[in-house]
């Protein structure tokens, strides 16, 4: 089974984005739906963004997976990642019990608010962890004119 994710996200807090009450609602679900069916809006890599007065920085999840088998666009102010996790071979003769690790192909996009200087955007990876470096656009500063004569 196949799990994609392309839920576009922003920057903007919700209510719903922090706190306890997602917690409590995967549970709801969990019980619900069974855990195999409730976590499919997790199909993407976690991600941490923080942001300071010069950039962003983005830290994304990516276990099993080599720098070659991710995609990264930036394009109108999204921050596109893409991937395929590839199912682990099991023998036939064995029951699965219980699965959680994410396998299949997923897309993670991200609106950033601010400009970001798309030519200088660095990326790497290290331990499975993907860290984007989305530098801001330096303003434009007033320019003094001299007059001469």
């Amino acid at each position: 089974m196949n799990m994609v994710c392309r839920q576009p996200m922003t920057l903007v807090r919700t209510p719903m984005m922090h706190g306890s009450l997602n917690t409590e609602l995967d549970r709801m679900f969990d019980w619900a739906l069974g855990p195999d069916l409730s976590h499919t809006h997790r199909a993407g890599p976690a991600l941490d963004v923080i942001q300071d007065e010069q950039r962003y920085v983005v830290r994304a999840d990516l276990p099993g997976l080599s720098r070659d088998e991710v995609e990264i666009t930036f394009q109108d102010g999204v921050l596109t990642i893409k991937g395929e996790k590839k199912q682990d071979e099991r023998p036939e003769n064995h029951r699965l019990h219980l699965q959680e690790r994410f396998h299949g192909s997923f897309t993670r996009n991200l609106r950033l608010p601010e400009r970001v200087d798309t030519d200088k955007i660095e990326a790497t990876m290290k331990d499975g962890v993907l860290e984007l470096v989305l530098p801001f656009v330096p303003e434009v500063q007033p320019r003094k004119i001299v007059v001469n004569g």
